[in-house]
């Protein structure tokens, strides 16, 4: 056994496998190569590490060496880019942010309900998921006590899919918006290697975590990818093991001997210019015109709550349910404020850009429709902070 004084020399990465997040920042600290702990998140490190300390069960978590607790993805990569700032995933210029910002937005709260679907809708996920909880959460006992085990732990999260819109009238529209999503990413990334260029932004570890975690790995989503869409397959496979080197040198012989050679810098880089790939605008389409509503309706339902609530400063998990439209058909689905959270950094950004900068991200958002109506969306009634698993009224408004 590990002594406790020889803990605390690298961060401690507390995850599943299963789950898209831990995806997300492993994939992320990969790339940085900074070192960690890989810690199965077992139910007794659950119990006893994770919820005394976050409050709430959940993953990922790290732990750094100074004992200090980080949670929540979005949040544990820009706390460690700020001390691991090179090479930055985060691009300086305006639109290629705001791009990289909205697709992780985009992958970590409207992909992820398709993910809920291939997941729980089909059936022959059911064993895979079943071992797959079991081992992980109990991994010391019996196959046949994991494998009941597991089956009560799929038998609540599965029950999550009600809360997500996921019924007999948005599925079809899911199945075809997967198809839709392998297909576009197939045309891009036969001509770059991500989604901005030559280097990965935070859109990209976002959606890579949806991607493998829950459609490679799964049985059903992850047949369809294989054969529909093996560019796809094998950009996830790169994301994963984070081979930069293989993707950023060359190698040549000199006097016998294998070099390598580097590759330009426009080519280990985001594309210059603060240019953002046409191979992109299907997916920026969908994105604003999908996505792009419900946050709206999201921020004008919490700016209603908030105001018949003026006593109220945590804000609950979910505050009711409102419509949202996926493909050509409609759906209910639970209005869940944390994502404003997350929209607030992208409205900021393009609230403070510069009269130069506003009108040249304006003439690129006028492409899409319905995309200068999010970035101008009025949150300065419905601001939140978040705090550990859950979201509170901010304490200082910004106006």
């Amino acid at each position: 056994m590990q002594s406790v004084a020889a803990v605390g020399k690298m961060l401690q990465f507390i995850g599943a496998e299963l789950s898209p997040f831990t995806a997300k920042v492993r994939g992320y600290l990969r790339y940085k190569k900074i070192p960690f702990e890989p810690v199965l998140c077992t139910l007794e490190i659950m119990k006893n590490v994770v919820k005394p300390r976050v409050g709430w069960s959940v993953v990922p978590v790290v732990v750094t060496p100074e004992n200090e607790v980080l949670q929540d993805s979005t949040d544990i990569i820009h706390i460690l880019e700020k001390r691991y700032p090179e090479p930055s995933i985060y691009p300086s210029t305006p639109k290629q942010k705001l791009v990289s910002q909205l697709l992780e937005l985009y992958a970590d709260e409207w992909l992820f309900i398709t993910a809920m679907h291939y997941r729980w809708s089909f059936p022959e996920n059911r064993k895979f998921l079943t071992q797959e909880f079991g081992k992980a959460s109990f991994p010391k006992d019996p196959e046949d006590i994991q494998r009941q085990k597991g089956e009560r732990i799929c038998s609540r999260f599965g029950s999550a899919v009600q809360f997500l819109g996921i019924d007999d009238s948005t599925k079809p529209e899911l199945d075809k918006g997967y198809t839709e999503l392998l297909d576009l990413l197939t045309l891009h990334f036969d001509k770059y290697p991500y989604l901005l260029g030559y280097k990965p932004t935070i859109g990209d570890f976002a959606i890579f975590g949806q991607l493998y975690a829950m459609f490679f790995r799964d049985p059903a989503p992850g047949r369809i990818m294989r054969t529909r869409a093996p560019v796809v397959a094998a950009w996830v496979e790169n994301m994963n093991q984070f081979t930069t080197e293989s993707r950023q040198n060359l190698h040549t012989v000199v006097d016998g001997r294998i070099v390598r050679e580097e590759l330009p810098k426009e080519q280990r880089d985001f594309l210059p210019n603060d240019h953002i790939p046409e191979t992109l605008y299907p997916l920026l389409e969908k994105v604003f015109k999908e996505h792009g509503s419900f946050l709206i309706s999201t921020a004008e339902e919490l700016t209603q709550y908030m105001k018949e609530n003026p006593e109220e400063q945590d804000i609950p998990r979910t505050i009711g349910a409102t419509s949202f439209t996926v493909g050509n058909t409609t759906g209910n689905k639970a209005i869940m404020p944390y994502c404003l959270w997350m929209l607030q950094g992208i409205t900021d950004l393009y609230n403070g850009l510069s009269s130069h900068d506003k009108s040249s991200m304006n003439e690129f958002l006028e492409k899409f429709q319905g995309a200068k109506e999010l970035v101008n969306t009025d949150l300065t009634q419905c601001r939140v902070d978040r705090v550990n698993v859950h979201v509170r009224r901010a304490l200082t408004p910004k106006l």
